[in-house]
């Protein structure tokens, strides 16, 4: 689609397109505070007086329901569920939701006796959380193992995965992320990639505490655990279209700034902990990179990061080519609208731009080319007709991406960007 050019040929004097350096927030990406709850113990009163980061656009929410491993959750108990995820909407924050029922590394002691009562539960909570799956980023684990992990419990068998998974993907219809990569493989046929990782020992060891393991896929098939370098191979396809995020965790040694951004851009990382590891967190706000700390070099570069290099306005019928890139560590996996808005005075005018941002991978430049229309014969007449002319001298262009899901503006990480991003003035 084009919008009209009236056989006159426009300059275009261009916005400032320089990259900012300073704080960059976004929906779906970034560091993340984490909240624990459990259900049927927690007050009215801790929820009205959460300590919320005020420059985190996620939160992370444990919910335990140890309370119910031998029963079905009852009424006051979904309520109370209900009640705390309001709460996180009416904060204006995405949660990464884990239901567990253990907090305190003992899975096997705490997790229900029986199979079916898990899966009673999922059906039961998975009803509560699709009321809420638009402010759902992702929800990690199927419940069971220490801390919600998927290790250390009953119920770790391919069999088990794959009714856990089936059965809380329907229930709740939300994004699933599991501990490890041969989790999603084992629940998922090759080619499929639905389910995102969270990693929550990055750099503890060189196979991030089991979470990879040693050997060549070629070796040991689909469904084992492969090493480190194959398994990120294996990320990066699957974090096109879902989220990887956790944990940075202090371990055997440590790494330099190269180092720790070439992992951090490997496994595409969209969401970190920002307060666990301390350790590790602090020696990043220590280290100086790019004219600041590493810490908040990483915090501006998690998930997606779209920056506007160039806009050219060539030719009398005239195109208007755009050079996007993403500089962050992961591709944006909602679904988003762009578009190019025009302001001509008080009248504004919104043209579609047909470009999947999601496509957008780290480190690549995209060049998306619109075409103005110029217009002649019965169309100029009606043109003029109607009274509009969508570009004269004074005209402003701005670009706007806008996800689909929950309206949100995506901010360009321009210096000249707002919610919209200015790409110039027509003269």
């Amino acid at each position: 689609m084009g919008f009209i050019l009236r056989n006159k040929k426009y300059r275009l004097k261009k916005a400032d397109y320089t990259e900012e350096i300073k704080s960059y927030t976004n929906p779906g990406r970034g560091w993340y505070h984490i909240y624990t709850f459990v259900v049927g113990e927690t007050t009215e009163d801790e929820l009205l007086y959460l300590p919320f980061e005020q420059n985190e656009y996620i939160a992370l929410v444990l919910l335990n329901i140890s309370k119910y491993s031998g029963t079905d959750i009852d009424e006051k108990g979904l309520l109370a569920v209900e009640r705390i995820l309001s709460v996180f909407v009416n904060a204006g924050k995405e949660m990464i939701i884990r239901i567990l029922y253990d907090n305190e590394g003992k899975g096997m002691e705490k997790e229900p006796s029986l199979f079916s009562v898990i899966v009673n539960h999922m059906e039961q909570l998975g009803a509560v959380i699709k009321k809420y799956k638009n402010h759902v980023l992702t929800t990690q684990g199927l419940f069971i193992g220490s801390w919600g992990e998927m290790h250390s419990s009953k119920f770790l068998s391919k069999k088990q995965l794959k009714e856990l998974s089936d059965t809380w993907k329907t229930a709740s219809q939300a994004r699933m992320a599991f501990r490890k990569p041969v989790q999603c493989r084992q629940v998922q046929k090759q080619g499929e990639y639905e389910i995102g990782i969270f990693d929550d020992a990055m750099f503890a060891s060189k196979n991030h505490l089991g979470t990879f393991g040693e050997q060549s896929k070629s070796n040991i098939g689909w469904e084992q655990p492969w090493c480190m370098e194959e398994e990120t191979a294996y990320i990066q396809e699957t974090t096109r279209k879902v989220l990887c995020g956790g944990e940075a965790v202090a371990g055997e040694r440590e790494f330099s700034p190269e180092e720790t951004l070439q992992v951090l851009r490997d496994m595409n990382i969209s969401y970190l902990n920002s307060v666990y590891d301390e350790r590790i967190l602090n020696k990043w706000k220590e280290q100086q990179w790019q004219g600041g700390s590493l810490y908040d070099y990483i915090g501006n570069h998690m998930g997606y990061r779209f920056v506007v290099r160039n806009v050219l306005l060539s030719g009398r019928r005239g195109v208007l080519n755009l050079t996007v890139e993403n500089t962050g560590f992961a591709c944006m996996c909602d679904e988003a609208d762009i578009r190019l808005v025009i302001e001509t005075g008080e009248e504004k005018q919104n043209i579609p731009v047909f470009y999947d941002i999601r496509t957008l991978k780290p480190e690549e430049t995209a060049e998306i080319q619109i075409e103005f229309l110029e217009v002649s014969g019965k169309e100029k007449r009606q043109e003029k007709i109607q009274g509009k002319e969508l570009l004269k001298k004074g005209s402003r262009l701005y670009l706007e991406i806008i996800r689909c899901r929950d309206k949100k503006s995506i901010r360009f990480a321009n210096r000249s960007a707002g919610k919209q991003m200015l790409l110039g003035e027509l003269e």
